[in-house]
């Protein structure tokens, strides 16, 4: 996914791929925050961070496979 590809427009004329794509890694960001237990205010920041950096494939799948993980937890699962 480069450049060009994440400046093509989405069904919602708001959003471009990269907002929708940001939009999904950061969910995956807020939820290993939640369930870690962290602080709401630190929940609620998360939209509006760039998650995707320079490389937006890269963070999609890493992020995803730490979200992945934290169901995985034995500690996250008995919380």
């Amino acid at each position: 996914m480069s450049g060009p590809d994440l400046a093509r427009p989405t069904p919602c004329s708001e959003w471009d791929v990269r907002a929708l794509v940001n939009h999904v890694v950061g969910a995956n960001v807020r939820f290993q925050l939640l369930l870690h237990g962290a602080p709401t205010e630190q929940v609620e920041a998360m939209p509006t961070v760039d998650h995707l950096g320079d490389d937006a494939l890269a963070s999609c799948i890493a992020t995803a496979d730490r979200a992945v993980a934290c169901f995985h937890d034995q500690h996250v699962a008995e919380g």
